[in-house]
């Protein structure tokens, strides 16, 4: 026998309402068992179903009640008892256990015990109840079997029967006539008794029987009239009550394991769109980051672009400032030229007035003779002075020519290249207002992008609550699903059809 050691004699405490279902096939290995008897005796259900029942055995407990137990619920019939189970731990917890077998077609198929909390009278009456069966070697003491009779009418209707002849057979000199009479009558009235009584009382017994073993599918054929025509009658409503409830029971197991599929089935697919979504809105995030990574270099070389624009535009600025000057320098050269040819001007009529006196010295020296001889020699040499100084201010009036024709043109050059500078400052400006738009611009673009990353985020969050969410109302499902299937199992056992 298993052992199921080690105990440690702590007794495990459970309230008075909770009922331990279980249900077992024919070798003993649980097909069932209710929450409250996995949460007493400290397993899973999971880890009870498939395994034998003797898990939960005491070492304490005598074998002789087991095998009292096997031999009565063998036969068919229910059996009850005081028994000590082991828990998980090595605790203990006291039940009575109320083992009904489980009849189809006349078969025992299964087995099913409700267990409830016992007295403190009952725990003291069955300590003092192993401990005689332990003396005994395991012999059956007294009060251990809890049995129901196979049949009370046979001694009841022989009971009845000597009672009628006692009470029509008086004392008197006429009594040998009267007991032959007093035989007969005791005879009809066993006979009558046999029928209207007895065998309608064998029905009920049966009926009774296999209502305690869950079989539903049988059926009545009462006469209300007879003696045990109401017994029958309650027994029967009982069967088509428990009947119709358990066909409702059923039925309505079947709709919510098909409701708890659909909802594991839409949770499954529900949390794999959500886990997709959010690795959707993670790539989308990641994206998000990057196009505001270019955005803010985008938005940091607009600026840098702005700030060369603007010192263009002032280096442009400071090129037309730079034309102007040369223009007004080119003008004062102008002025210049004009003021050295005036000079020029004066120069060439100083030469022509000084030719003219040596013209007249000349002439003046050769009329004087040999004293006039020095004043031509003069007046030669200052003729050829001044001819020397006409060719000079020819050969630099010549030079002032090209020299104003140079500054004219440089004059001209130097206005265009004002122009040309002015043009560029307004071009520069204008690149460097639209420059600044596009800096503007960019950087709402950078702004809005990080908001765009941020509603990404949350919407990344909020695709993982979904999954998560997803993932409970699988987990709700699922677990629907598996009470369902203790439902189901728990009227598994009732028979409701033939």
């Amino acid at each position: 026998m298993k052992s199921n050691l080690p105990v440690t004699q702590v007794e495990r405490d459970y309230p008075d309402t909770l009922m331990l279902v279980s249900t077992t096939d024919v070798q003993g290995r649980i097909t069932h068992c209710n929450a409250a008897f996995a949460e007493v005796s400290g397993y899973a259900a999971d880890e009870l179903l498939g395994r034998a029942h003797n898990v939960v055995r005491h070492p304490d407990t005598p074998p002789a009640l087991f095998a009292d137990m096997w031999a009565t619920i063998g036969a068919g019939r229910p059996w009850c008892g005081v028994l000590k189970n082991r828990c998980r731990n090595g605790d203990h917890y006291w039940v009575v256990a109320n083992v009904t077998p489980v009849l189809a077609d006349g078969r025992v198929v299964a087995f099913m015990s409700v267990r409830h909390r016992p007295t403190p009278q009952q725990v003291h009456e069955a300590e003092a109840r192993y401990a005689r069966l332990a003396q005994a070697d395991g012999a059956p003491a007294p009060g251990a079997r809890r049995r129901w009779p196979s049949s009370p009418t046979p001694a009841l209707a022989a009971g009845l029967a000597a009672v009628l002849v006692l009470a029509l057979a008086p004392l008197g000199p006429l009594a040998p006539l009267r007991l032959p009479l007093a035989v007969a009558a005791a005879v009809l009235l066993l006979a009558w008794f046999q029928r209207r009584v007895a065998g309608q009382l064998r029905l009920a017994t049966v009926a009774a029987s296999r209502l305690a073993a869950c079989d539903l599918a049988t059926r009545s054929n009462h006469d209300l009239a007879a003696p045990l025509g109401p017994l029958q009658q309650a027994i029967w409503l009982a069967n088509l009550n428990m009947r119709a409830v358990v066909d409702d029971v059923r039925r309505e197991i079947g709709r919510i394991a098909g409701a708890a599929e659909e909802i594991a089935q839409g949770s499954r697919g529900l949390s794999t769109l959500a886990g997709q979504q959010s690795g959707d809105v993670q790539v989308t995030a990641v994206a998000m980051e990057q196009i505001t990574r270019s955005a803010e270099a985008v938005a940091d070389t607009a600026r840098e672009v702005d700030a060369a624009a603007d010192e263009a535009r002032q280096t442009v600025r400071r090129s037309g400032q730079s034309a102007s000057a040369m223009l007004t320098t080119m003008a004062s050269i102008e002025r210049a030229t004009r003021a050295a040819a005036d000079s020029i001007d004066l120069m060439e009529g100083i030469a022509d007035q000084t030719e003219l006196l040596a013209r007249e010295a000349s002439v003046s020296a050769a009329r004087a003779g040999e004293e006039g001889i020095a004043y031509a020699v003069v007046a030669a040499r200052i003729g050829a002075l001044a001819h020397r100084s006409r060719s000079a201010a020819n050969q630099a009036r010549a030079l002032i020519a090209a020299c104003a024709a140079h500054v004219a043109e440089g004059a001209s050059r130097a206005e265009a290249a004002r122009a040309d500078a002015d043009a560029a400052a307004q071009a520069v400006g204008h690149v460097a207002d639209r420059q600044r738009e596009i800096s503007t611009a960019t950087d709402e673009q950078a702004r809005g992008v990080c908001e765009a990353t941020r509603a990404m985020a949350r919407l990344d969050e909020a695709a993982g609550e979904n999954a998560a969410l997803a993932e409970q109302s699988a987990a709700a499902g699922q677990a629907l699903r598996e009470r369902a299937a203790a439902l189901a199992r728990a009227v598994a056992v009732f028979r409701v059809g033939a």
